[in-house]
């Protein structure tokens, strides 16, 4: 069956309670395809929470920079990031970790290439990619 609805998401950084409404109101609208852009953990609370969901309720979740330091870091010698590193699963932090840095979705006659900063890298924003041409 084509896909027809999506939806895109990204940023949640721990904040498990606006994940859920928006999860919720997704869910009401009908669509059944999330693709999460990345950042589902770091600055807020609930990372350990929000990587559940995400790995429950996302069809693709990409990674973010928040991600990917969190994930695929030693941070031990950064000392503002321990709480949140802790408050993550060893398995949250490995999913985090093998998260895609990008997902190519099919939607009718279009490809979409779905990154969280840009196609560079999770770190770099706005860089526009070499040779490409704009959506019409």
């Amino acid at each position: 069956m084509p896909i027809s609805q999506v939806a895109l998401l990204s940023d949640v950084h721990g904040n498990v309670t606006a994940f859920e409404a928006v999860l919720a109101d997704i869910a009401s609208r009908g669509i059944r395809s999330v693709y999460n852009l990345g950042d589902v953990a770091g600055k807020g609370p609930r990372g350990s929470e929000a990587v559940r969901l995400s790995r429950e309720r996302c069809t693709v979740t990409v990674r973010g920079n928040w991600d990917d330091m969190l994930g695929t870091r030693d941070l031990t010698d950064l000392p503002e990031m321990q709480w949140w590193a802790t408050e993550l699963s060893a398995d949250d932090r490995h999913w985090l970790g093998s998260l895609p840095e990008s997902h190519d979705l099919a939607l009718g006659d279009h490809r979409i290439r779905m990154f969280h900063a840009s196609a560079t890298s999770v770190y770099s924003r706005g860089t526009r990619i070499p040779n490409s041409t704009p959506c019409s």
